[in-house]
C-alpha cells in the first residue's frame, strides 16, 4: 500500500544529482500518445535543455521531513525510446509550495 502517490509539482531529487533535482510537469509527448508509457517529464537539474520522460514510485513506508516539508524516498525510471530504462532512488517532496 502507498502512503502517498507522486504527482504533478512535486520536487524529485535523484540520488547522486549533488542536491540537485526538477519539479514533475505533465508528460510530454515524444511520440504518440498511445506509445506513451511515463507518467511525467522532468527536466535536468544541469543540463539545459534535457528533459526526461520519467515514472515514479514512492517505495518507503513512512514520511520524514527536511526543511519542513514531507520527504519520501522514491524509485524514479528513466524511460528510454527504444531501449531499457535506467532506474535510480532518490527522494520526493510533496508540497513544496506550500
Amino acid at each position: 500500500m502507498e502512503i502517498a502517490k507522486a504527482e504533478i509539482g512535486d520536487f524529485i531529487s535523484p540520488d547522486g544529482w549533488g542536491g540537485g533535482g526538477a519539479i514533475l510537469a505533465k508528460p510530454r509527448a515524444f511520440c504518440s500518445e498511445a506509445d506513451m508509457n511515463w507518467q511525467f517529464s522532468m527536466e535536468s537539474g544541469n543540463l539545459l535543455g534535457v528533459i526526461y520522460a520519467v515514472n515514479i514510485t514512492i517505495t518507503s513506508r513512512k514520511v520524514t521531513y527536511h526543511k519542513g516539508k514531507k520527504r519520501y524516498r522514491c524509485r524514479i525510471e528513466f524511460v528510454h525510446d527504444g531501449e531499457p530504462s535506467t532506474v535510480s532512488g532518490g527522494y520526493i517532496f510533496k508540497n513544496i509550495h506550500s
